[in-house]
């Protein structure tokens, strides 16, 4: 068994908002916290490719606008 097979992967927030200065506030909020890696995407649709990547992985968190092109944050979390 390798090293890596027995690294704790870092938990997944993901902050999914199109406008770029609100993301990167809450970006620099969460981005020091232990154990987290932080994802931001554009809009809805981005971070649902991301999900459907993930190959099992889970995200504990996701920070998402409401309103956006693409993919809405309502619509992402049905």
């Amino acid at each position: 068994m390798s090293a890596d097979s027995n690294a704790v992967r870092p938990r997944t927030i993901m902050i999914v908002e199109d406008a770029a200065q609100s993301a990167s506030a809450l970006e620099l909020l969460l981005d020091g916290l232990p154990g987290m890696a932080v994802r931001t995407f554009p809009d809805g649709a981005a971070a649902w490719n991301f999900l459907e990547g993930m190959d099992g992985a889970s995200v504990c968190a996701v920070f998402t606008d409401l309103e956006m092109p693409a993919m809405d944050g309502l619509e992402l979390i049905r």
